[in-house]
């Protein structure tokens, strides 16, 4: 069987923390700032008709808001959001090429250990068989050259071959049992890597929309404070994404 080093669950690396560093901060704060003071982005004014009354407001392809969804976006938040989205992505090619390996090796293990289990029923069966006491007749027969032996000689030859005979019986059941142990002990460690992995990437991903989230905070406060329309602004901002996988779950790290 090939040697597979296998990281336990005590011993495994955790998942990489994502780091909020100042320069991130101080480019989300500036990027805020600057297009609060552009006016970025431009709230639609509500139309009226020609008695002024309020009508409702069309949208063109390309605006910042959406009037059906009541969204505004910015350049600066659809940025932040593909860039999470792609570091999502490549947390998932990361961890595609980290598990296959091991769910390869844990595919090419199911076999084996079949034939492990098949081999610790037949010796289990010949051991049964082994211990069996031999009948008198058996113990009575006689070989090649033992015509001239008394009875006792041989009687107790027939008992030195049944106890050979159980000896290497119970020598290849434990042989096959202990080979059996050892594919299964392998096959659950695999297992548990696997398991310890996913919930490091699930981990991993669940921080990097949190690192992006915070991004979008920094950014969205600043833009808020310094846009001449804020606190209307603040009222129809909706940050979208980026959306995790459905494996990553929920639930504490």
């Amino acid at each position: 069987m090939r040697k597979t080093y296998v990281y336990r669950k005590w011993t495994a690396a955790p998942a990489r923390p994502v780091r909020y560093l100042p320069h991130h901060a101080l480019a989300d704060w500036f990027h805020g700032w600057r297009d609060g003071k552009r006016r970025v982005p431009a709230l639609p004014r509500q139309a009226t008709d020609e008695e002024g009354e309020p009508v409702q407001a069309s949208t063109a392809p390309g605006s910042d808001f959406d009037e059906t969804r009541r969204l505004v976006t910015t350049p600066r938040l659809e940025a932040l959001r593909r860039r999470a989205e792609e570091q999502i992505a490549t947390e998932d090619t990361v961890f595609l090429a980290v598990q296959d390996p091991l769910a390869r090796e844990l595919q090419a293990l199911i076999p084996v250990v079949e034939e492990w289990r098949r081999k610790v029923v037949e010796a289990a069966a010949k051991l049964d068989l082994a211990r069996q006491a031999p009948a008198d007749e058996d113990l009575k027969e006689r070989r090649t050259a033992e015509a001239d032996r008394p009875d006792s000689l041989v009687r107790q030859r027939r008992l030195a071959e049944h106890a050979r005979r159980l000896a290497n019986a119970e020598l290849a059941h434990e042989r096959a049992c202990d080979h059996l142990e050892l594919h299964l002990r392998h096959r659950a460690e695999i297992t548990e890597t696997l398991r310890h992995q996913e919930r490091a990437f699930q981990a991993r991903k669940r921080r990097l929309k949190e690192h992006a989230g915070r991004r979008v905070a920094t950014y969205w406060q600043q833009l808020v404070r310094s846009h001449d329309d804020g606190p209307e602004l603040n009222s129809h901002l909706r940050p979208i994404g980026p959306d995790l996988p459905g494996w990553t779950g929920s639930g504490d790290e």
